[in-house]
């Protein structure tokens, strides 16, 4: 598709294709497409995030967001405000699983790695999140920010858990502390 000029096109008919195996592709090709200009990317890479199909929604974190939020850095929170607070929990699973410190199958994000402190006003819109798939996301950000500032991970869901936030909050805490945890943390167990 490089230099096609109705590349655009071809992206959006690959990304209607009843086949997942080929919508798997596309939030990627999205991504490439879009160096020079995310939000339109983003917009397209959206419907996919909220695809019935896991493997196509692993795919639109992993290869369609997540190289944003190396590109953009901190400035890609602002670019998923809107997929913070959609009203589908698999697009929130997607932008806070995007903006993950460590990554699964993809690159640390050094930016996060380096200031998670930045992450904390977008954790904080989810602590009355009632729906398990973006609390889990929720869940594996705090535990990938408390390998490297403990004290910010226990601090953040401390406050969730004494302020008595959302139906999902005792999960998110035991979650994203586990590491924590498993090194025999007091504050974890006292938390």
């Amino acid at each position: 598709l490089q230099g096609r000029k109705d590349a655009a096109e071809v992206i959006q008919r690959l990304a209607v294709f009843p086949e997942a195996k080929v919508r798997f592709y596309v939030p990627g090709l999205w991504a490439r497409w879009g160096e020079n200009h995310p939000e339109a990317a983003l917009e397209a890479i959206l419907p996919l995030a909220a695809d019935a199909d896991f493997r196509v929604l692993e795919s639109s974190q992993a290869f369609g967001v997540r190289p944003f939020t190396q590109q953009l850095g901190a400035a890609s929170i602002d670019f998923l405000a809107d997929w913070f607070q959609h009203e589908d929990p698999r697009v929130r699973r997607a932008a806070v699983t995007a903006i993950r410190p460590r990554g699964f199958w993809v690159k640390n994000l050094d930016w996060a790695v380096q200031h998670p402190g930045l992450l904390v006003p977008v954790l904080d819109r989810f602590r009355d999140e009632a729906d398990r798939f973006p609390a889990n996301a929720v869940a594996n950000c705090c535990n990938d920010i408390s390998r490297r500032q403990p004290l910010l991970a226990l601090s953040l869901l401390g406050r969730w858990l004494q302020e008595g936030h959302g139906p999902q909050i005792e999960h998110m805490a035991r979650k994203g502390l586990r590491s924590l945890s498993k090194a025999g943390a007091p504050r974890v167990r006292a938390l």
